[in-house]
């Protein structure tokens, strides 16, 4: 079972390293291009681990949107408090401050945030606290690994209501 996990984890990886953060060591920051309307949209990743937040930033990058990464949720909720986002990527199983006390902390603080928690269960894909998350208030929960259209999907869904779509 261990090996079918560190198997499916390969998929994470790039072929290339990992970038350096580019502000802090908690917290790195990303370009990105405007969208039509000149609105730049802003995504705050926050994961423990660097691969998943690189290949994270490279999706959305891809799609046009700015990332700032933070490498845990402590690092994660200050980056909020900062410099804020429009949206918020939470993995939910982090050593310290985990995923589910990122999306209550960052609840109770701002309550309108919009937060997509994902996770690909913990404890070797045994335990799934997306619905958990989803009741603390997480708008859209993404089970790892999943694909750049379905986290571009995830974060159009989230950002632009259903009044507001085309």
């Amino acid at each position: 079972m261990l090996a079918d996990n560190a198997r499916e984890g390969l998929r994470w990886r790039l072929q290339q390293p990992p970038v350096a953060p580019v502000v802090a060591p908690t917290v790195s920051f990303s370009g990105g291009a405007e969208s039509e309307g000149g609105v730049v949209t802003r995504v705050l990743v926050v994961d423990d681990d660097a691969d998943v937040r690189t290949v994270a930033r490279v999706m959305l990058e891809n799609a046009g949107i700015v990332v700032v990464e933070a490498d845990g949720g402590t690092a994660g909720i200050r980056a909020f408090r900062d410099v804020g986002a429009d949206l918020v990527l939470c993995d939910l199983f982090m050593p310290g401050l985990d995923g589910l006390e990122v999306i209550r902390e960052l609840r109770r603080e701002f309550p309108d945030v919009k937060v997509i928690a994902m996770s690909a269960g913990g404890f070797g894909g045994t335990v799934d606290l997306l619905t958990v998350a989803r009741h603390l208030g997480a708008a859209e929960v993404l089970h790892k690994p999943f694909t750049q259209e379905a986290l571009v999907e995830a974060v159009e869904r989230v950002l632009r209501p259903l009044s507001g779509r085309d």
